[in-house]
């Protein structure tokens, strides 16, 4: 017969197709045994060629003309649990289902490990009661409880501030309602002198002196306290300072001075009532305090017209403050140093009196700012590296001013040159001038440089002058730089010859000159090269002519700086120039 399934053969008399291993049973066997063959791996039969028939399947075997034979249902059953290959359809849906069932679990188990630590996390939330996440404090703990104080409803809240001066707390979950009632307890405890109201604020003194201040926050329901002690007020005597002459003195019982120096003199004043106060103000602004006013019902500051600026405040409970302290002005500094070419090439530190305002590099301007109060102030010039090596300027400041110091590094000082037009202050270098100029003979430079000298308020303009400050063994009388950054362009002249030299740093020619004229006046130089001539004028200005201008044959100017004619002839002699002309 022939296997309804895979289209084997199977012989007569066996019980199982050879192929797929499907049992067969004979009609003309009893139905009810069943024939049971070793399970070979094998696909599952069709369904569609399957009878269900008392729990077995009945093959047709019509085309053969054999019996037909049946397929029992637990067989295959049987077969597909211990290992029977099964289709591939069959294959794809059990890994589909498989597939499905790992994704569930693993679906459910993250899903349940979530949900279980946001519900942690909210039960742990819950239960933090009130009482353990709000703070919480001890009245009787407070140092000025003996103020006085009606006790507060709760003692949910902190103290923040607690010294035999001020106590300061604040109090958690507090309504209006809390703080009205707080307010009244106040007023009953004798905090009613020189009372402040409004909805959320009040403060008031009570008959010891002592003052307490509330407010309430509705949006964070919190209240703070704040208390202050009552200052020690003793007889006290007028200062006789220059500030205590500057300020108007006022008809007082008591005091205490806070401050007495010579920039500011403060003090507390009692026995003064609110109109004594107005009185005074009115007394004060008699006496000049009107300039920069700012005023208010118990505020009044002004300046007088020398900029000393008084402040007044009635603090209440018959009690005013009032200070004075010495004008505070801008001041700026301009501090331009000279680049020296081999020698002494330092940087300078500047300061104002004890202040170090910044450093300044070697070769560069720069302009500093700074407060200084009304009176006599020291700028400081120190080497970055030695602070030995320094100069000073003495400035007397009485408004918001600009200073212009010109520096010259040197091996034993820092020359300082003051070049602020008009003002009084002098200018000096740490070491002596004869110390500055051996240190000038030798330093390599090729910047203007002044001793202390230069710093006098005379204008020297005579030529024997310029050769003694500038010239000390020099064949040449003075000379100037000009300054291009990469390199510089030199004048030398000579007062006795009437000649000069005008060459650079970038180059070795020289080229030659004579003049005619004098300081005072200028000179005329005049140059011979090549069959033709040709003029430049040379106007001298400032003290100690360390300044030049120089007009050339085109009608250009070009500005040049005092430098030292020795140094400065060391550094020619060192190189070899060549005379153009």
């Amino acid at each position: 017969m022939k296997c309804k399934y895979c289209d084997s053969i199977i012989p007569d008399n066996a019980d199982s197709c050879p192929n797929c291993g499907a049992q067969v049973i004979h009609k003309d066997e009893n139905k009810n045994e069943k024939a049971h063959t070793d399970k070979n791996k094998a696909g599952r039969p069709d369904k569609s060629n399957i009878r269900i028939t008392d729990n077995h399947h009945e093959l047709s075997d019509e085309e053969n003309g054999e019996p037909e034979t049946e397929y029992e249902l637990s067989d295959i059953s049987d077969k597909t649990e211990k290992g029977i290959d099964k289709p591939d359809n069959e294959k794809s849906d059990m890994k589909l289902v498989i597939g499905f069932a790992i994704f569930a679990v693993v679906f459910f188990i993250v899903g349940f490990t979530v949900l279980f630590i946001i519900k942690a996390q909210e039960n742990n939330s819950s239960s933090l009661t009130p009482e353990s996440s709000e703070a919480r404090f001890n009245w009787s703990d407070a140092v000025l409880v003996s103020a006085g104080l009606p006790d507060p409803s709760t003692d949910k809240g902190e103290i923040t501030v607690n010294t035999a001066e001020e106590l300061t707390v604040r109090l958690d979950g507090i309504n209006a309602g809390t703080f009205n009632s707080y307010v009244s307890g106040c007023e009953d405890k004798g905090y009613s002198v020189d009372p402040e109201k409004s909805d959320v604020t009040y403060s008031a003194f009570n008959s010891e002196g002592y003052h307490v201040s509330i407010t309430f926050d509705p949006d964070e329901s919190t209240m703070s306290i704040d208390v202050t002690s009552p200052p020690t007020l003793n007889n006290i005597k007028w200062p006789d300072t220059p500030l205590g002459g500057l300020l108007p003195k006022p008809e007082y019982k008591n005091g205490c001075i806070n401050e007495n120096s010579e920039d500011l003199l403060s003090m507390d004043l009692g026995g003064i009532s609110a109109d004594k106060y107005k009185d005074y103000v009115a007394e004060v602004k008699k006496g000049g305090y009107v300039y920069n006013e700012d005023e208010s019902e118990k505020h009044y500051s002004a300046e007088n017209e020398d900029g000393y600026r008084l402040t007044a405040d009635y603090k209440g409970n018959n009690m005013i403050s009032v200070s004075i302290g010495v004008p505070e002005y801008k001041v700026e500094l301009v501090a331009d140093c000279d680049r020296n070419i081999a020698f002494s090439k330092y940087n300078v530190k500047i300061y104002a009196d004890d202040s170090l305002l910044g450093t300044l590099a070697h070769g560069t301007t720069e302009t500093y700012s700074c407060t200084l109060k009304k009176g006599g102030h020291i700028f400081r010039f120190e080497c970055e590296d030695d602070n030995t090596v320094k100069g000073t300027l003495n400035v007397n400041v009485s408004g918001d001013s600009t200073y212009k110091v010109n520096l010259h590094c040197t091996s034993l000082s820092v020359g300082v040159y003051d070049q602020t037009p008009g003002n009084e202050s002098s200018s000096s270098d740490s070491q002596d001038n004869s110390s500055e100029e051996s240190s000038a003979s030798s330093d390599n430079s090729a910047s203007s440089v002044t001793s202390s000298s230069a710093a006098s308020s005379e204008v020297i303009s005579s030529a024997d002058a310029v050769k003694d400050d500038y010239s000390p063994g020099a064949v040449y009388d003075y000379a100037y730089e000009r300054d291009l950054g990469e390199y510089s362009v030199y004048y030398m002249f000579d007062n006795d010859s009437k000649t000069v030299k005008y060459f650079s740093s970038n180059d070795t020619g020289v080229l030659n000159g004579t003049y005619t004229g004098d300081l005072d006046s200028g000179i005329t130089i005049t140059y011979y090269y090549d069959g033709s001539s040709w003029n430049e004028y040379f106007v001298f200005s400032g003290k100690n002519c360390e300044r030049g201008v120089l007009t050339d044959e085109n009608g250009l100017t070009f500005d040049f700086k005092r430098t030292y004619a020795s140094v400065l002839e060391i550094l020619f002699n060192s190189f070899d120039f060549v005379d153009i002309n």
